[in-house]
């Protein structure tokens, strides 16, 4: 991926460069990257921000550095919109620069296609990445690697979910479906024995409830590469989590 990104550095006018842009986020979507990484390699290819934003005030910066954080476009970005209110934005100062519409079609595209994945996170992507992003017996490189595969940064924050429930037909949708709309290409899933790890990148609702016949345990916020303490937390914390049942509604999380 990294060799993509020099290539693609020194883009022309020519229609092999614009073939190149094209495979380059084909590649992007094969390797099934959250919104975080395709971002944070769209913006490394542009050389200026990029992002995503949603139909309300949530969003997603990504920087030339790779980097992301919230937020949303600035004054005259150009702006390809999506399917449900979402918006693939470009913010480039100076000249025109080449093949930009064609960078940020392809963003939308890559965009659109992460999102519409929001039903099948609901089953385990990859469980062994997950595992070992969140293990204290891990060696840091490995844990930042995990991340990466997982398309997650490893300087991000991070927050794990300890659920314990979710074995019906619907799976872990119930929990899912309570998070931020936001945070859907930045949360990952593994069902690790009896429990399920949930790990979200992104900020968590101030209340959030336990759909019936779910106990949740929630972690601190950590930096990405220090996981293994939020869900040493989120472990702890659903020993003390109550099951919410149908006939008294939702019951918080710990």
């Amino acid at each position: 991926m990294r060799g993509l990104v020099l290539r693609l550095a020194g883009l022309n006018a020519g229609a092999e460069s614009a073939m190149r842009l094209i495979g380059f986020f084909d590649t992007l979507v094969e390797q099934r990257l959250g919104l975080d990484g395709v971002l944070g390699m769209a913006a490394r290819v542009a050389e200026c921000p990029v992002g995503l934003a949603g139909a309300g005030p949530d969003g997603l910066t990504a920087r030339p550095d790779g980097s992301t954080r919230p937020g949303g476009p600035p004054p005259g970005a150009a702006v390809r919109e999506l399917r449900g209110g979402q918006r693939a934005w470009l913010a480039r100062e100076g000249a025109p620069q080449p093949f930009a519409e064609l960078l940020l079609e392809r963003l939308a595209l890559a965009c659109d296609t992460v999102l519409s994945r929001r039903g099948s996170e609901t089953v385990p992507l990859d469980p062994a990445l997950l595992e070992t992003a969140i293990s204290s017996s891990a060696p840091l490189p490995e844990r930042a690697r995990a991340l990466r595969l997982l398309g997650l940064a490893p300087s991000g924050t991070l927050t794990l979910l300890a659920v314990d429930g979710g074995r019906g037909p619907q799976g872990m949708t119930p929990v899912l479906d309570r998070l931020p709309p936001a945070s859907a290409g930045r949360r990952r899933t593994a069902a690790l024995g009896s429990v399920h790890a949930v790990a979200v990148a992104g900020p968590l609702p101030e209340r959030l409830l336990a759909p019936a016949g779910f106990r949740i345990g929630v972690g601190p916020e950590v930096t990405a590469t220090e996981a293994p303490r939020s869900w040493e937390g989120a472990l702890r914390a659903l020993r003390f989590a109550g099951t919410s049942r149908s006939d008294v509604g939702l019951a918080p999380v710990v």
